[in-house]
């Protein structure tokens, strides 16, 4: 085991305390919409027109932005950080890369919501979840380089937009 960091390093591509909170928010929530597809499909619970409600992940979404948020504030109060800028403090990531990170991770949530009633789209947000960590995990351990961690944490997110794409496609 290693000591965190109370701040962010300045490459951007190493765990901290605050990144560790929020990977564990994102993967409660992937677990609890996981959970309620399985519950979908053992109960068949189905809108008359054969689709599901919103309802019930759109509340799992919003809850997990609240945490999130509540662990943002937390840090800003106790460590003087300047709140949440994930990917765009991703110091060593050239600026494009940001902007196509940041976009899947927003396509990632806005299908948490479309596609509450399978679990492909779940499985892989929690995939990228773990593996970004395992990542940030080898970059901390110097195994990988900075731009190492940023292609690694592309080819992630990459794999979660094809498993979005074929699950839009289906």
């Amino acid at each position: 085991a290693f000591q965190l960091p109370r701040k962010r390093h300045p490459d951007g591509n190493r765990i901290w305390p605050q990144y560790r909170w929020e990977a564990l928010i994102f993967c409660l929530r992937c677990l609890s919409i996981s959970f309620l597809a399985w519950i979908r499909k053992v109960h068949g619970w189905k809108l008359e027109d054969g689709t599901c409600s919103i309802i019930p992940a759109a509340i799992i979404v919003f809850i997990t932005m609240l945490s999130s948020d509540r662990v943002v504030q937390w840090h800003k109060s106790h460590y003087g950080l300047k709140g949440s800028r994930t990917i765009r403090d991703f110091g060593v990531a050239p600026r494009w890369s940001r902007y196509l990170m940041s976009s899947t991770q927003f396509h990632a949530t806005v299908h948490c919501l479309l596609t509450s009633d399978r679990l492909s789209v779940q499985i892989a947000a929690l995939t990228v979840v773990q593996l970004a960590a395992f990542g940030m995990t080898l970059r901390r351990k110097r195994i990988i380089s900075p731009m190492e961690g940023v292609f690694l944490y592309s080819l992630v997110l990459g794999m979660g937009m094809l498993v979005i794409i074929d699950d839009i496609l289906r």
